[in-house]
């Protein structure tokens, strides 16, 4: 049987080539016609919404301070593109309007990564999304559902849960209970009967994360709505291969 194949959901952008959460990476995605981009916001100390994954710059730059601990100016100083290769030095962490303005209204999923400072970082994030051309059929991914319960009472976008930590069975009761229409799943979490649970709930379901073909074509076959990957164009391509071949089979040869 044929599957519906799943949205394309680039990992913090084209990370996979390119410095993760820089217009760079985010670039290269929607040229590699990612569906979806997925990208990661923080405060700086003067409240403004950055791009970056860590809470810490200790892997990309080798400093430990967080990122809320130097202001936005500050943080321009620094080269975000150097650890990856020289051939990206230069790259600055971008702001969310940045981003946004770039992306010209792409579908986007806005990670929120604050713990402490969660609700004055949404109420930023919603702010800034109402004045940029938005983020087309993306959504606000949470870690949490007092984050879920902000945005479900403050606007309209779709608002999705990440299971993080938690087991199927804790998801799936969190489901039940709050009537969560959207949750981006951790692959290494979830076993074959527990996809076919989740199946039954008929709700958007986006996968952390797959990079080989191999994986791709297992997601696929669960019915998920989208996967995340470090690898978005390679993943493309993929999936248009195997749209050749059945294209290709299902007319007999003369």
């Amino acid at each position: 049987m044929a599957h519906i194949r799943p949205k394309i959901v680039a990992h913090r952008g084209s990370s996979g080539h390119t410095p993760e959460n820089t217009l760079v990476a985010i670039q290269r995605a929607i040229d590699e016609q990612a569906d979806m981009v997925e990208i990661d916001v923080q405060l700086t100390a003067d409240e403004e919404v950055v791009l970056f994954h860590d809470r810490t710059l200790e892997r990309v730059l080798a400093k430990k301070e967080a990122i809320s601990s130097y202001s936005l100016d500050q943080l321009m100083k620094f080269d975000v593109g150097l650890w990856k290769g020289t051939g990206f030095r230069g790259l600055r962490i971008p702001t969310l309007a940045e981003a946004l303005y770039c992306t010209r209204g792409h579908s986007m999923v806005v990670e929120i990564k604050s713990r402490e400072t969660w609700e004055l970082l949404a109420s930023r994030v919603l702010d800034i999304i109402e004045q940029s051309k938005g983020i087309g059929k993306g959504y606000i991914s949470v870690r949490n559902i007092e984050t879920l319960q902000w945005f479900r009472e403050h606007t309209g976008l779709k608002v999705g849960l990440m299971q993080k930590q938690r087991s199927p069975a804790e998801l799936f009761s969190l489901i039940d209970t709050h009537g969560l229409d959207l949750v981006q799943i951790r692959s290494e979490n979830f076993r074959a009967a527990e996809y076919e649970r989740l199946a039954e709930y008929g709700i958007e379901t986006f996968v952390y994360w797959g990079d080989t073909p191999q994986e791709w074509e297992y997601f696929t076959a669960q019915g998920l709505t989208g996967i995340l990957t470090n690898y978005p164009g390679e993943m493309r391509s993929h999936f248009k291969m195997i749209e050749r071949k059945e294209y290709e089979g299902s007319y007999p040869r003369t």
